[in-house]
């Protein structure tokens, strides 16, 4: 699940930045198959709901749920929303079939 997926570093930044992203290319895979297999498992839901679900964090959750969607393993859900716990309205994704 980590085909096309590189280190967030820049060629600017330290090695130790570089070390640091490229260290994030399993747990990031890890995190990803975690998210896919709730969703499938537990059916749509919000990112805080993953995260409750997976233990992971509401960020983590944002940011590998953007690759999901690049990678067609999940989509928004146009007709549902979630309540953060700012009372805003966030979305909710769903696995694709």
């Amino acid at each position: 699940m980590n085909e096309g997926f590189t280190p967030a570093s820049r060629r600017t930044d330290r090695d130790t930045s570089w070390a640091a992203a490229s260290s994030m290319i399993l747990g990031a895979s890890t995190q990803r198959e975690s998210i896919s297999t709730a969703l499938r498992l537990y059916g749509p839901m919000g990112r805080y709901e993953i995260a409750g679900i997976t233990g992971l964090d509401p960020v983590a959750c944002a940011r590998r749920l953007a690759e999901l969607v690049a990678q067609g393993i999940c989509e928004v859900c146009a007709d549902r929303a979630e309540r953060t716990p700012s009372g805003r309205q966030g979305s909710v994704w769903e696995a694709c079939a």
